[in-house]
């Protein structure tokens, strides 16, 4: 059975520790810290956000009070659902790189790619942000490798919308179109390792 990866942070999102999940029910959980982190982080009595990853539920952010600490063991009550990634598009994590995307053609049953560059802004659970300096049409499927997760994938997706800038190039917002479950589980891994990167930045 799978670990649920877990990440606890203040009310300012500085990571306080990670865990992993040992069990909880609809109010209630404890989570074993992992190697390095230790209670002195911790108020007995205050309200953290915990931050959980499986490949079920996608990733989950709680609110929780910590109530005592036993055997390295964190015991959460008042435990509440605030957010549900695998339910939601809109929370991103930033990209920052050049690459190019694919529109694919068929011509007298000849199945042709056309490649166009674009600077990836931001990625999310459920779709991506790039700009380009074409105008591209928003009824066309396109796709893109990703290749910065742990294995790459080849996702398709559609234009949601597309603003065009000052400088005469256009952003696009896309939603992902029909992933195979498999290559889902690996963005949503990947925005959560970002998440977990920034947290550590902030501390």
């Amino acid at each position: 059975m799978q670990k649920v990866k877990v990440a606890i942070t203040d009310s300012k999102d500085k990571l306080l520790a990670k865990a992993v999940l040992v069990r909880q029910d609809s109010r209630n959980a404890v989570l074993e810290l992992s190697h390095g982190f230790s209670a002195e982080n911790f108020t007995m009595g205050e309200t953290v956000n915990i931050s959980m990853f499986d490949t079920l539920n996608g990733l989950i952010v709680c609110t929780g009070e910590l109530m005592k600490l036993s055997d390295g063991c964190l015991h959460i009550r008042n435990l509440t659902i605030e957010q549900n990634i695998s339910k939601r598009i809109d929370i991103k994590v930033p990209l920052g790189y050049d690459a190019y995307i694919l529109r694919a053609k068929n011509t007298d049953d000849v199945r042709t790619y056309h490649k166009f560059y674009v600077y990836l802004n931001d990625l999310s659970a459920g779709g991506i942000g790039f700009t380009s300096k074409e105008d591209l049409p928003d009824d066309e499927i396109y796709e893109f490798v990703f290749d910065h997760a742990r294995e790459s994938v080849v996702i398709q997706f559609k234009i949601l919308h597309k603003t065009k800038k000052d400088d005469g190039s256009y952003f696009y917002g896309c939603c992902f179109h029909d992933p195979l479950p498999y290559h889902e589980k690996i963005i949503r891994e990947y925005v959560f390792q970002r998440q977990i990167s920034s947290y550590d930045h902030n501390k």
